[in-house]
This record gives C-alpha cells, sequence and structure tokens, in this order.
C-alpha cells in the first residue's frame, strides 16, 4: 500500500537518508505536497495519498508514483540544500553539488509532467476534451 510512511521511505532511499537524520518528515511532506500538487495540475486529477495533507486514502495510481517520488526528491533535495548553505560557509562543494543536483532532478521532474500534459491531451481526457461535434445551423 503506498501511503505517507512508504512514500516517506521511498524518499529516504532514492535521496540516501535510510535512517533519517538529514531530511526531516516536514522537509519531505511539504515536497511530496508540492509535487503531487503539481502532478495533479499538470494532469487535471486530483489524486492523493493517504496520510499526506490530511488524505484519508490513496487515489494515486501506481503507474505515476515513481513520478511522484522523483519530483518530491527533487524539491527536498534542493530545500534541504538551500537550508544548509545558509548554516555553512559559502561555496562549499557539497553543498553546491546538492543544489545542482536538486535543480536536475526537478528540471527532469517538469519534463515528465509535461510529457503527462502531452498524453491527457492525446487522449481528449479532461482537462483537455475535444469539443463536441455540432451540427451546422
Amino acid at each position: 500500500m503506498f501511503d505517507i510512511t512508504a512514500l516517506r521511505a521511498r524518499l529516504r532511499a532514492w535521496l540516501n537518508d535510510g535512517p533519517g537524520l538529514a531530511l526531516p518528515d516536514g522537509l519531505l511532506d511539504e515536497a511530496a505536497c508540492q509535487a503531487l500538487d503539481a502532478l495533479n495540475r499538470a494532469g487535471g486529477t486530483s489524486y492523493a495519498v493517504q496520510g499526506l495533507d490530511g488524505a484519508a486514502v490513496t487515489s494515486l495510481p501506481a503507474e505515476l508514483e515513481s513520478l511522484l517520488v522523483s519530483g518530491a526528491g527533487a524539491v527536498a533535495a534542493e530545500g534541504a540544500a538551500a537550508a544548509a548553505e545558509r548554516l555553512l560557509e559559502p561555496g562549499g562543494l557539497p553543498v553546491t553539488v546538492l543544489v545542482a543536483w536538486g535543480r536536475l532532478q526537478y528540471e527532469r521532474f517538469q519534463a515528465a509532467l509535461s510529457e503527462l500534459r502531452a498524453r491527457q491531451m492525446q487522449v481528449g481526457q479532461l482537462p483537455y476534451a475535444a469539443w463536441e461535434e455540432v451540427e451546422d445551423v
């Protein structure tokens, strides 16, 4: 079952923070909310993940779970890097690399969302449904 606990676990694995020492739950949850919101806006949907933002059940299809994880991971990495940059001396290589990686992952996430939008347009599903044919008057 894909819920907030499973989502956090996949994010921690993807971001190499298995013990959860670097990325607090609040950061992961906010990143997941932002990524899910972007995914929903791109597809004209209202998917939810149980436990995230008060959702009682998960409606996100299994085939979109990886997209959500990659988008949330990108947002979380960039957020963590920005926080670390404020705490550490500017110009530190590890922080700069993490920021660049987070931005690259976010660009990939945006590209995947663009593909999702294009697929929605091709199949004529909401919000891009074709207009009904009407007879000439």
